[in-house]
């Protein structure tokens, strides 16, 4: 019985997650730096993808 409620509680983590990961790349906010654009995913983790010039309009 533990085991089941240890391995379900898992799976609904996972899924909050995901969702939450999914909400937020679908809003995430793309920062034109020179040749860079940082995609910030969450406040604490930024990414940087390399791109051709990005030009802001």
């Amino acid at each position: 019985m533990q085991r089941l409620n240890t391995c379900s509680a898992r799976s609904l983590r996972s899924d909050r997650v995901r969702a939450k990961a999914q909400s937020l790349r679908s809003d995430q906010t793309s920062i034109p730096i020179g040749r860079y654009v940082a995609t910030e995913l969450e406040p604490k983790f930024g990414r940087y993808v390399a791109t051709e010039r990005s030009v802001a309009t």
